[in-house]
């Protein structure tokens, strides 16, 4: 063998053991990404938006808050109001005709995360993710930003956004998220004794459709200064009503809006979804639902997850994750409908932040 053939042999050799030890990351490796926003603190807005386009498809696994806004929401929209990136808009289309909303009105929308202004890192449990990019519907992740006048003076400087992990292998279960809120009033202590001074969110089967049973892992709860008490539950039966407590917390506490892990409980489609929230009101106004500051909100979150069947996300004909109560009916006025509320239900909805027992159970 010549000197020449062994030097050949050798080259080939050294670059057949290089292509055994060089490969490409496993398709299950966790990513990390995030989605900022740059903000002047020191106006009043009431929320703002940025868009950026997924590339690929993506299983997102866990989220983290980061700046210091009041409130930072992510949104995957199948089209975004605005599709320009890194352009922001004022997307408070609820409370303002003249501003635009998060996504595309005839688009398909999700809700992935939501928290406070202080940072909230939340996994998800292991094999369950939510599904975007390239086979979904949603195309675009969209940052949500709440700021307040006040928000400056206690914030940290960062800019606020989410910062998000990720993997390409879909796991076994997709995530989804379920969101009650009311639009109702709520009057001063004077006229309403703190007591009774509540909004209810009642969710049938019809308002918030479900197509099969999912699985709720977490909560989380989100009012403005007067909100002291959030609870929900979920109602089966109709005959035999059973109650069983989703959360119950203090949405003043230092991590306002943070999801919080439950033992799984099952929410099958004709259960009823139940929400309170209690206020007090030492004003001699009526503070009306809205984003601003002088408003007051009610939001009661469910986080869940159910089998893959064959697509990736749920559509929105199937499976619609808002209920909203318009009517500030209260449970105590649908007897005849939901049956004799029991008292155990009563007492968990009407706590005080000042003394919080442990959770009360039938």
């Amino acid at each position: 063998m010549t000197f020449e053939t062994m030097t050949i042999i050798g080259i080939l050799i050294m670059i057949f053991c290089c292509q055994l030890t060089v490969s490409k990351p496993a398709i299950s490796s966790i990513f990390n990404s995030s989605i900022t926003m740059l903000v002047d603190r020191h106006k009043d807005f009431e929320y703002l938006c940025r868009g950026e386009r997924i590339l690929g498809n993506i299983h997102l696994t866990a989220f983290e808050s980061r700046g210091g806004s009041h409130k930072v929401t992510l949104y995957a929209c199948e089209r975004p109001a605005v599709t320009r990136e890194y352009l922001v808009w004022e997307c408070g289309q609820m409370t303002s005709k003249d501003q635009k909303p998060v996504c595309e009105p005839s688009s398909d929308q999700l809700l992935l995360y939501t928290a406070g202004g202080v940072r909230s890192p939340f996994h998800l449990p292991p094999d369950v993710a939510f599904d975007v990019g390239d086979g979904t519907k949603y195309q675009y992740l969209v940052l949500q930003v709440h700021i307040q006048d006040d928000d400056s003076a206690t914030v940290s400087t960062d800019e606020p956004g989410v910062t998000y992990q990720y993997q390409l292998s879909p796991p076994k279960y997709q995530a989804g998220l379920m969101v009650l809120m009311s639009a109702g009033e709520v009057p001063p202590n004077a006229k309403v004794p703190v007591d009774e001074n509540v909004l209810d969110i009642v969710c049938d089967p019809v308002s918030m459709p479900r197509n099969k049973t999912v699985y709720a892992f977490a909560y989380g709860v989100h009012s403005h200064s007067r909100g002291i008490w959030i609870s929900g539950f979920r109602m089966r039966g109709l005959v035999n009503e059973e109650w069983t407590l989703i959360g119950s917390r203090n949405p003043q506490e230092e991590e306002e809006g943070r999801f919080r892990h439950i033992p799984t409980l099952a929410i099958h489609p004709q259960d009823f979804l139940i929400s309170r929230c209690q206020y007090d009101n030492p004003t001699n106004d009526v503070i009306l639902s809205g984003v601003g500051a002088d408003h007051e909100m009610c939001y009661f979150y469910i986080m869940h997850y159910s089998e893959r069947d064959g697509q990736t996300a749920p559509s929105s004909d199937e499976f619609k994750g808002f209920c909203i109560d318009f009517e500030s009916i209260k449970i105590n006025d649908l007897t005849s409908f939901l049956g004799e509320i029991p008292e155990w239900v009563q007492k968990q909805s009407l706590l005080r932040p000042h003394s919080e027992p442990k959770l009360i159970t039938p």
